[in-house]
């Protein structure tokens, strides 16, 4: 016997038990006189199988010839056996084998797993048989709850079973229920029970398991400050951190709930605002709570130790070649990175961006791997490098660039589409083969892509060609890879939303945004399966019934007509308005054709057609103005249109940079009605004051519409002002040229309205804010003669279960108006009009 502390030789113990075991069993097997003792060939194939389990490994490749399961007894075999990936047939592999008894006891099921075998036969013909002997883990009772009186026993045993992995009567491990336990308390905490405590006991008698819940007091955060920290506003600094002060009734995500792990990663995002942003390198970060008497509110104090702001002290471009570095010096100042400026790595990010933007005539391939993979030698890599003097407060900054190699580009492949066409793919980058490698187009492309939201993901990689592939005119390429993941672009969405300009209106509707008129259906079940999907079109069915107006529409648009740089679109329509004085219902339909003359230019030709009908006018009609009253019946109107606009934003949805302008005329009487034409044009300007370390920007907007009608136009086709998207503070309609003793509005001949506003983050992603003035004005003639101008503020709610589309609550009050106007001051929307 080894002495205390003396290790065994596991190899010579096994050895040594194996040789004894033979002496033992030889006399037993050979008989007295030495000879074998021969066995019946049936007893043999009976007992082969059943032969006891070793925990001798096998030799590898050995076959297996069966895997099973011994010890469980509420665990079924199929549950174990699909943890395992050893299967009948495979050759031996002790390592397999060892990773299936992980498995195997991840499932959480068991409190012992070994691997056993049994080897059958000799020589050649040895094969193995692997036996996964469990111990099962002692079964528990009911779980019970006591003292707790906010969160339900249901909710509570849906916490147990979700959040750690526990089931009730199948497992008593003393770990998934500490990690139950923790899911109790985390559950109270994010509820503002921050001091919630929960014991877990097992009652001896029943074997049920008991979580004694101490609640104890509601507690919010109620103030949120940042001791020491004097180079940025608290309302920066509150941008880092997810901790936040309780709102009203807790609204729009200001709970403010005590989490220490919250907290710690404050304290981690301070600091990595301070040091690796802004270049405090030397800052420290601490925290602490400041509790009431009573302990339900309290005060986070995050205590900072700024020390100094390093600034840049020299700028090197390492490893050039091919580019100038003058104009690589301008991109970098022009992103403010300049010698004594101080550090911020916000600016260093932009300046990279430009560099590769200096590249792109070089034709070098510019792509960031996934981590864990190293870049390609032959692509172009920049890497800013920060350098301390021993001059403190000064940091040398190196951009080290390894310019690869000129590529042109191969072939296109894609991959994932199982639905979308690959032409709906390729249209999104404006490359072909052969051309220079443009790592800025493919950036757009593969961001446009993702803007079609046809599938889950999108990846872009510049990968080689295959090997043994000619090149074109014998240069180097890159192919490009695109890697997509389909997702359902159909959408069949119910619901209802309130609009201060159109009432309360419900919504059905039908969107496929990657038809294919022509994907017949094969079968009765792909109607509602893969049929109608992949050519890039969108085919539209949508019914609003509301109280002031019910729209029923069908809409279709081809965006390449037969392949080629025209879109085509289709709609049919009916419309009633029930007016303050009269009821309007309109049906027909319109033509357009979308000629693509590049990806900001957009000109759009359209031929409309409807038949409007003036009914329902209130009495007494010498009350009503003349212009009303002469169009009562039905009217039919057509039109030839013209539109040209020019698009350079960053995202269609709040867009935090760039510019559109549009202008467009619209000749009617063209097969017949009322002749006049209407001209309109508009402009919008977003440009950006001020992003977070959280992408979040602060954005200046101006809108400007101004329109035109000549000849005599119906009173229901002339311009009017006022609501939610065109001047707020006034009523929709409200400002208008008026007529008749009930001084009803009639509609003008020129308008122009306008905005001008700075909206910013208030939470995260979801809700910002805006300022904003009005102004705007509709007359008879040219010299519009009366401005009107207001001032208000708003919140803007951008929500995923809407499809990202802003809820806008408006607040404005008239700063100029008329006393015939109509006024009102709080104005909202499901829509966000620009």
């Amino acid at each position: 016997m080894p002495r205390l502390g003396q290790s065994i030789n596991t190899k010579r113990f096994l050895t040594l038990f194996v040789v004894g075991a033979c002496l033992l069993v030889a006399p037993i097997a050979f008989g007295q006189d030495g000879e074998p003792v021969q066995a019946n060939q049936a007893d043999q194939a009976e007992d082969a199988p059943s032969a006891e389990p070793s925990v001798v490994t096998p030799r590898a490749g050995l076959p297996v010839v069966q895997v099973r399961v011994v010890g469980n007894e509420r665990v079924g075999d199929r549950r174990v056996l699909n943890a395992v990936r050893t299967s009948a047939g495979d050759p031996f592999d002790a390592f397999q084998v060892e990773a299936d008894v992980r498995r195997i006891f991840a499932l959480n099921r068991f409190s012992r797993v070994e691997a056993r075998y049994v080897v059958l036969g000799e020589g050649d013909d040895a094969t193995v048989e692997v036996v996964f002997e469990v111990e099962e883990l002692t079964p528990a009772g009911e779980l019970r709850f006591i003292n707790n009186r906010r969160l339900s026993d249901e909710r509570l045993r849906r916490i147990v079973e979700l959040e750690s992995g526990y089931r009730p009567g199948e497992r008593g491990d003393e770990t998934l229920l500490a990690l139950a336990a923790d899911a109790v308390e985390q559950a109270y905490r994010q509820r503002n029970y921050a001091l919630a405590t929960v014991s877990v006991r097992r009652d001896e008698e029943t074997d049920a398991i008991i979580f004694d819940v101490t609640e104890g007091p509601f507690v919010a955060v109620v103030n949120i400050d940042f001791i020491g920290a004097t180079s940025f506003t608290e309302r920066q600094l509150k941008r880092q951190v997810g901790t936040s002060i309780r709102g009203p009734f807790g609204l729009f995500g200001f709970e403010g709930i005590v989490d220490q792990r919250q907290l710690d990663a404050d304290v981690a995002s301070l600091q990595r605002f301070y040091r690796a942003d802004k270049g405090f390198f030397d800052a420290r970060i601490g925290r602490r709570l400041v509790w009431s008497p009573a302990r339900d509110k309290v005060k986070v104090e995050f205590l900072v130790d700024e020390g100094r702001r390093y600034q840049v002290g020299s700028i090197k471009f390492d490893g050039l070649e091919d580019a100038d570095e003058a104009e690589l010096r301008k991109a970098v100042e022009d992103a403010g990175v300049v010698i004594g400026a101080p550090y911020d790595r916000d600016d260093v990010r932009v300046a990279v961006g430009n560099i590769v933007r200096a590249y792109v005539p070089l034709s070098r391939v510019y792509s960031r791997p996934p981590p864990g993979i190293r870049v390609d030698p032959d692509h172009l890599d920049i890497s800013p490098i920060t350098d301390f003097r021993l001059e403190p407060g000064i940091v040398d900054l190196t951009f080290a660039i390894s310019e690869g190699e000129p590529f042109k580009l191969g072939n296109i492949r894609i991959r994932g589409n199982d639905k979308t066409q690959d032409k709906v793919i390729l249209r999104q980058f404006d490359l072909a083969p052969g051309d220079p490698y443009d790592s800025e187009a493919v950036t757009r492309g593969e961001q446009r892509l993702r803007g079609r939201d046809f599938f889950q993901t999108v990846r872009v990689t510049p990968i080689p060609p295959p090997p043994g592939f000619d090149p074109i005119d014998g240069e180097p390429e890159r192919d490009l890879l695109i890697e997509v993941t389909e997702k359902s672009t159909a959408l069949i969405s119910f619901g209802g939303a309130i609009n201060s300009n159109g009432g309360v209106f419900g919504n059905i509707t039908y969107t496929q945004r990657n038809f294919d008129i022509f994907d017949f259906p094969e079968s009765a079940g792909d109607i509602f399966g893969d049929a109608f999907q992949g050519a890039g079109q969108t085919f539209r069915a949508e019914l609003q019934p509301g109280t002031v107006q019910t729209n029923a529409t069908l809409s279709f648009f081809e965006p390449r007509l037969y392949d080629q740089n025209l879109g085509l679109g289709l709609q049919g329509f009916y419309r009633t308005i029930l007016r303050r004085e009269y009821r309007d219902t309109r049906g027909g339909g319109n033509v357009r054709f979308v000629p693509r003359v590049g990806r900001k230019l957009g000109v759009t030709i359209g031929l409309r057609g409807e038949d409007v009908r003036i009914f329902d006018v209130d009495d007494p009609l010498e009350d009503r103005a003349p212009e009303i009253v002469a169009g009562r019946g039905n009217t039919t109107l057509t039109s030839t249109s013209l539109r040209v606009s020019w698009t350079d934003i960053d995202r269609p949805i709040t867009p935090t940079r760039g510019y559109s302008v549009d202008a467009g005329v619209e000749a009617f009487g063209t097969f017949g009605g009322p002749s006049f034409q209407r001209a309109t044009a508009g402009a919008n300007l977003f440009v950006p004051l001020f992003t977070d370390a959280r992408e979040r920007t602060v954005v200046f907007e101006m809108r400007g519409d101004a329109g035109a009608i000549f000849d005599d136009a119906p009173f229901f086709e002339r311009f009017y002002a006022g609501g939610i998207g065109s001047v707020r503070g006034f009523r929709f309609r409200g400002i208008s040229p008026r007529d008749g003793n009930a001084n009803d509005a009639i509609g003008g001949d020129y308008s122009l309205t306008g905005s001008a506003a700075v909206g910013f983050p208030l939470y995260d992603e979801t809700l910002r804010g805006v300022f904003f003035t009005d102004f705007g004005s509709v007359d008879s003639d040219a010299r519009l003669t009366t401005m009107r101008v207001s001032a208000g503020f708003g919140f803007r709610i951008q929500l995923g279960a809407l499809q990202n589309v802003p809820l806008a609550f408006d607040f404005a009050w008239p700063l100029n108006r008329r006393p015939e106007d109509d006024l009102q001051v709080f104005s909202f929307s499901l829509g966000i009009f620009q």
